[in-house]
């Protein structure tokens, strides 16, 4: 890649196998090279050496089963809610009438079937990116990409979309690969965590979270998977750890 016009190694040594189904959360600090990773991975940033396949196929740009939700919610203003989760679907040559169908459908999975008729100017920030999901679930993707959705929110909306979205992805069966720098909600969601470092970005380590659903916060367990991620971010420090904890 370049930056400024020198080129610049983003990321370095990376292997990674997702199975089918998995929630796959990549974790680290801003810089580290999460987004970079997801990016090649959904077909949107190529890469100068080695291979991405997905189905043994070789990843060589977007696909429509592909999914991305971003931080920004991308609703366009001047189409109602269900127009909007319509919006995937108006490519693939389905009636007016069954698209309306599967909206207000997947509306209703997000806990806003009062809504259809709305504006996103009426709607929270929480409320619109559950749009975007019922948006994004409507198409019945493959893979969804999720780019740190919830971390423009306030706290008590982000752990709400948390418990939904696990929910959510375990209904539909989804695989999803999901950036985040928030350590309790990668525990929260993840089957597996990606810990990434920087410099250039590489994978630290890799945790599978065996945790019960829906997971709590105030579990010892939890309590214990925190205290083991944020050993590997501060190896020497035990008193910064329990400031965090």
């Amino acid at each position: 890649m370049k930056q400024n016009g020198e080129a610049f190694t983003a990321l370095d040594d990376i292997t990674l196998s997702i199975d089918r189904g998995e929630f796959v959360c990549l974790l680290g600090a801003s810089g580290c090279g999460k987004s970079t990773l997801m990016n090649t991975v959904a077909g949107f940033e190529s890469l100068t050496s080695g291979s991405i396949r997905i189905d043994g196929k070789p990843v060589r740009g977007p696909r429509q089963d592909y999914v991305m939700i971003f931080q920004q919610y991308g609703l366009l203003p001047w189409r109602s809610v269900r127009k909007n989760v319509e919006l995937g679907l108006e490519s693939k040559k389905i009636s007016c009438a069954e698209r309306s169908r599967i909206a207000e459908e997947y509306l209703e999975l997000v806990g806003l079937s009062g809504f259809s008729e709305q504006y996103p100017r009426n709607l929270s920030g929480g409320q619109q990116q559950r749009v975007a999901i019922a948006r994004a679930l409507a198409v019945k993707p493959e893979i969804l990409f999720m780019d740190e959705p919830f971390g423009a929110l306030d706290p008590i909306t982000r752990c709400r979309l948390q418990m939904d979205l696990q929910r959510i992805v375990r209904n539909e069966t989804h695989t999803v690969i999901f950036v985040t720098h928030d350590i309790d909600e990668a525990i929260c969601l993840a089957d597996r965590i990606v810990l990434m470092a920087a410099g250039p970005g590489r994978i630290k380590n890799i945790f599978h979270v065996k945790l019960n659903r829906p997971r709590y916060r105030s579990s010892p367990d939890f309590a214990a998977m925190r205290q083991r991620i944020l050993r590997e971010f501060f190896p020497e420090n035990d008193r910064q750890i329990e400031y965090l904890i």
